[in-house]
């Protein structure tokens, strides 16, 4: 039986929008309290993790894993993903169809529906198509190219601080419900629900229960299944079903897996040119002397030569 589609790894470490991150995140916190923080706030600590995960989504050196047929006992091996919102891609629209299935199944009542979309200016908007970015390691710029043919062109440092300020706080919410579908409303419903399924009939035997329960996980296999296939074009209920047999995370296991798969080495690639120097430069001219010399005592002395000293 031929399947619909097969899984393939999306390698995240080959775009723009990873490598920039890569190449400049480091930097980028270390130069935020100079450049950044009166515009943006301190360096939130979601941002951080956020950041730190995405790094590590989707790269199988930071664990994986391992899938068989059950059938065939083919395996491959599946990395681990972020999970973060609002920032992988990837993570991203799992989650958004996840939460269409979710509303679909839980909220909207069986009825039509009428849409009404309120949009905010296309300035304000920080929503962008990541493959509309062009990263050059050679100048740490990244170019954004628009859908009318425009581009705009920034450093990485500004960049990245454009895009993680809208990084969502934990437990922030994005979504609100009104009416009839929000949650105080949904929440007397399903009570007044399972006090009337809880109440014993007559009629009802242990066999009807358990023929209830097989329907209704019968239907969230089917549910789950819609889901996969929407993601990644394979229905999972045609073929031979795959399993997962175990998940590595110890780094000396990783190694040994990957080298014997030939999965170890990464292509080498030349740093990026630092950005913090020329940027602080241009900083400093700005401020008194005394507080550019405060700065400097303050960073690393790798980029200064012959620091001037000022006394009162």
């Amino acid at each position: 039986m031929v399947l619909s589609g097969t899984y393939r790894r999306r390698n995240p470490e080959q775009s723009s929008f990873y490598q920039c991150l890569e190449s400049y995140w480091e930097e980028f916190r270390e130069s935020y309290p100079y450049f950044y923080e009166k515009d943006y706030g301190p360096l939130r600590a979601v941002v951080e993790r956020t950041v730190t995960r995405f790094l590590e989504c989707g790269i199988f050196r930071h664990g994986f894993a391992r899938v068989r047929c059950a059938h065939c006992h083919h395996e491959y091996l599946l990395a681990f993903s972020c999970k973060t919102r609002y920032f992988c891609p990837s993570c991203q629209a799992k989650r958004v169809a996840a939460f269409v299935e979710w509303v679909n199944e839980e909220i909207l009542e069986p009825v039509d529906h009428r849409q009404y979309v309120w949009t905010i200016p296309r300035v304000l908007r920080p929503s962008f198509a990541g493959t509309r970015l062009q990263f050059d390691p050679q100048e740490g710029q990244i170019e954004y190219h628009t859908s009318k043919g425009i581009r705009r062109r920034m450093d990485a440092l500004d960049w990245i601080a454009l895009v993680t300020s809208h990084i969502p706080d934990v437990h922030e919410q994005m979504v609100r419900y009104y009416g009839r579908y929000s949650n105080a409303s949904r929440g007397k419903r399903k009570k007044a629900t399972n006090q009337r399924l809880s109440q014993p009939s007559a009629a009802s035997s242990s066999a009807e229960s358990d023929s209830e329960a097989d329907r209704f996980s019968r239907e969230r296999r089917r549910n789950w299944a819609r889901f996969l296939k929407k993601i990644y074009e394979i229905d999972p209920l045609r073929g031979f079903a795959m399993e997962i047999i175990a998940f590595i995370e110890q780094p000396a296991v990783i190694r040994k897996i990957l080298r014997h798969l030939q999965l170890w080495q990464r292509p080498p690639r030349s740093p990026p040119p630092p950005l913090f120097p020329d940027k602080l430069e241009a900083f400093l001219a700005s401020l008194t002397p005394r507080q550019a010399q405060q700065i400097r005592a303050s960073t690393d002395s790798i980029f200064w030569d012959d620091v001037p000293v000022f006394r009162d």
